[in-house]
């Protein structure tokens, strides 16, 4: 039984070790409750994605929850239109604001976030 604990721990620190040699860092920007609709939102989104664009270390960016205050398709299509701008893969996942209070029940935001988002 020792001699097994033995060989598993050793299997354990090389494949540790192993992955510790091979890991490579992943940066990311993350992005939430933006609220584009209220009276800074598309302002401050504009300066995040601008902050972001100057970055080259960052890999992608992810977007999540109450991107608009209302869901409304107007604040979507303006989302959209500022985070089209990023220079770098992005995605986004809808928040409550997004699609609970919109007055199409997410279906604006599906049809305007299309493959950018994840599956809701």
């Amino acid at each position: 039984m020792k001699s097994l604990i033995k060989v598993g721990l050793v299997y354990l620190l090389t494949v540790v070790l192993s992955s510790a040699v091979f890991a490579q860092s992943l940066r990311f920007a993350f992005v939430t409750d933006t609220h584009i609709g209220n009276s800074t939102g598309a302002e401050d989104l504009q300066r995040t994605v601008h902050d972001i664009n100057g970055n080259a270390d960052l890999e992608f960016v992810v977007v999540t929850g109450d991107i608009t205050e209302f869901g409304s398709d107007t604040e979507l299509k303006t989302a959209r239109q500022i985070l089209d701008s990023l220079n770098k893969p992005w995605y986004v996942i809808a928040g409550n604001h997004d699609s609970n209070w919109s007055e199409s029940g997410a279906n604006s935001f599906r049809q305007v976030f299309g493959g950018k988002r994840f599956p809701l």
